[in-house]
């Protein structure tokens, strides 16, 4: 307190700690920087955890899954990545609403919303890079049909239409013309 007051005859400035809220920012945001904060209400956060819990073990518990896997076979991925940020964003997140007399108050944040928009990201990349391998393996399977099954070629001062699979690169001719018949 005795900091607090120092602070506050100096500089004018009132203490963090006692800044009301929400002063500049929407609902039960600190006013300092804009985040969620804890103090406030602790039961609705943590149904807001609960709730984050859920997204993560049904709409990420392939992320956890898979970084489980690399971690036994002493190996890291994207997976790993995910799971350890997202992870790690709830754990503090839940942890500071159980007790958020145990982290200064500068601190007491949530990020309950960031792990799931991670999530949600991810997925939805997964979603978009899943449909355009789909479009190009049918880009080029429509190409491979379009490829000719008949030449015309030029032997011995008459044309002849013969098989594509039939026509020698070593043979002798004036010019081959390939066409497309269906």
């Amino acid at each position: 307190m005795a900091a607090e007051a120092a602070f506050t005859a100096a500089s004018g400035a009132r203490p963090w700690s006692r800044v009301s809220w929400p002063r500049r920012c929407s609902w039960a945001r600190c006013s300092c920087c804009c985040q969620p904060c804890i103090p406030r209400w602790p039961a609705l956060w943590a149904d807001r955890g609960l709730v984050t819990l859920f997204v993560l073990v049904y709409s990420g518990g392939h992320f956890f899954r898979g970084a489980w896997k690399s971690f036994r076979n002493h190996n890291a991925n994207m997976d790993t990545l995910i799971a350890l940020g997202t992870g790690a964003a709830w754990v503090y997140s839940m942890a500071v609403a159980a007790a958020p007399q145990l982290v200064p108050t500068l601190a007491q944040h949530a990020y309950f919303e960031a792990a799931a928009v991670i999530i949600a990201l991810i997925n939805l990349g997964q979603l978009l890079e899943i449909r355009a391998r789909g479009k190009t393996s049918q880009a080029i399977k429509r190409l491979i049909g379009l490829q000719p099954r008949t030449a015309r070629v030029v032997r011995d001062g008459k044309e002849l239409d013969i098989p594509i699979e039939e026509v020698g690169l070593s043979e002798p001719c004036a010019f081959v013309r390939v066409r497309r018949f269906r």
